[in-house]
């Protein structure tokens, strides 16, 4: 089995935390220092926080901490997504059984690099502050080192920014223009292969959550490390894509380039060519990825963490606590004898005090919470039942009007047969009657031809009729003369 000795520099920082879980418990990797950077929280947190991890995993790896002051003017932190304890919904504690060297960050990697020459790779996670610290430092350990393997940098932008400026760089930008000058064998594992191809959805965190202890202890640190500006729920997994370089190169598909950054900006470009130093990641295969982090999960199922089962981690207004605890100022100095016996019944009784208050704020929000809950649920069936009755009256509105659509359809066939049939008989009787008037006249020309003696044979007949009715009117007035001739000479007769 091919082992790879490593510096590893981190910034816990949430995922962080999550890189050095799977690196600390890879046969594979012999991790000979731990150097810790100011990057997402402040640098005494991210120390603390990493020798907590020390504690909960029982490992012995030496831990320095970082060069505090950065090579750029920027106090940009990421706070904002880690809180400023670095562990999201966790709450380490403010003190822990393992303690950092006493040494000069860079002084300590020189050490390592002097004692294994050319056989140690530098895996840098974080910004680039300690690694340009070592470099000006100790310029020759530039020809000790084996390589550089680095989360950071986005000159192919992300999905949800094409113009994104990676967070490790752009916070020290002149830091990283030190490894570009350096000219190493540096692999770069870009911001985009986290978020847009490494990452984890919600259905992934529950299965983590109900894997083992540690997948519930990764869970709780992701409460506050969902990825802003996307329009998913995910988690980046920049960090422990990094990590799983060494050992699973074929993960990733790579182009060479010549790397160049704006030192005020902290934008990265790629110029890319075969005589490039870089490495730069373009793909990843995801759903080989994903397998890999649950069975590397699984097999960390024997590592308990009893911290994640106190009552503490299921409270609902922890965050509150937790946000108000990180900004008080830090404890003062330990006392002595009874004056320190006293401080710590004091502080057990304040500690007591609130914690009666916290659970009865606790009871109260739940409450508020379970009658909230009420109310919604409530509305939200008065809304499902107003829908369904909507849809109801649409589903028979549009049965009426596929069927009235249907009954037009029907009465409009029946018209167009009557026309057809109206059309059809019209025509039938065109036809009749232009056969009839051809009959007709037919006719008629046969009688004005061919029977012209009965038409003249009829017209004596008339002649003679009519010379009678003359003769009997003529006859009639030669009467009516004669007598009145007689009547006059009557008359006459009786004068005389």
């Amino acid at each position: 089995m091919k082992k790879f000795k490593v510096i590893i520099d981190v910034d816990p920082g949430i995922d962080d935390v999550t890189a050095l879980f799977y690196l600390l418990n890879d046969p594979r990797y012999e991790i000979e220092l731990i150097t810790v950077a100011r990057g997402n929280i402040a640098l005494k947190n991210a120390v603390r926080n990493a020798c907590h991890v020390m504690d909960l995993l029982h490992k012995n790896v030496p831990i320095v901490a970082g060069y505090e002051k950065r090579f750029s003017s920027s106090t940009e932190d990421a706070t904002f997504l880690h809180t400023a304890e670095g562990m999201g919904g966790y709450h380490p504690p403010k003190k822990t059984l393992t303690q950092p060297l006493q040494q000069d960050c860079a002084d300590a990697m020189y050490d390592v690099l002097k004692k294994y020459p050319h056989q140690v790779y530098i895996l840098m996670i974080t910004p680039h502050t300690n690694l340009a610290y070592l470099l000006t430092k100790h310029p020759d350990a530039r020809d000790l080192v084996k390589g550089i393997v680095m989360e950071s940098g986005a000159p192919n932008g992300i999905k949800a920014n094409p113009n994104y400026c990676s967070f490790n760089i752009r916070v020290d930008a002149p830091a990283f223009k030190h490894t570009i000058d350096a000219n190493l064998p540096t692999v770069m594992i870009p911001s985009g292969i986290g978020r847009d191809e490494a990452y984890l959805t919600e259905e992934h965190v529950e299965r983590m959550k109900n894997t083992n202890d540690v997948g519930l202890f990764m869970a709780k640190t992701f409460e506050t490390y969902w990825e802003p500006n996307y329009s998913d729920r995910r988690i980046a997994c920049n960090d422990l894509a990094a990590v799983f370089y060494l050992t699973h190169p074929h993960l990733f598909k790579f182009k060479r380039a010549k790397i160049s950054v704006d030192t005020q900006t902290g934008k990265v470009t790629a110029d890319y060519t075969h005589k490039g130093n870089f490495k730069v990641a373009q793909k990843l295969k995801r759903d080989r990825f994903l397998k890999l982090v649950f069975k590397k999960l699984e097999e960390m199922s024997d590592i308990k963490i009893p911290e994640i089962h106190k009552p503490e981690y299921s409270a609902p207004e922890f965050h509150e606590t937790f946000e108000t605890i990180s900004r008080k100022p830090s404890a003062k100095k330990v006392k002595t004898g009874k004056k320190a016996g006293k401080t710590m019944a004091t502080n057990h009784k304040n500690a007591s005090v609130t914690k009666q208050k916290t659970d009865a704020k606790t009871t109260t929000n739940k409450t508020k919470s379970t009658a909230k809950a009420t109310k919604t649920a409530a509305r939200k069936t008065a809304i499902a039942k107003t829908s369904a009755t909507k849809s109801s009256a649409k589903l028979a509105t549009d049965a009426t009007n596929t069927a009235n659509a249907s009954s037009a359809t029907k009465v409009h066939e029946k018209t167009t047969a009557k026309i057809s049939r109206a059309k059809k008989n019209s025509t039938v009787n065109k036809k009749s009657s232009t056969k009839t008037t051809a009959t007709k006249t037919q006719t008629a020309t046969e009688k004005s031809t061919g029977k012209g003696k009965t038409t003249k044979a009829a017209t004596p007949k008339q002649n003679s009729s009519t010379k009678l009715h003359t003769s009997t009117a003529k006859t009639a007035s030669t009467k009516s003369r004669k007598t009145k001739v007689a009547g006059t000479a009557g008359r006459k007769q009786t004068q005389k």
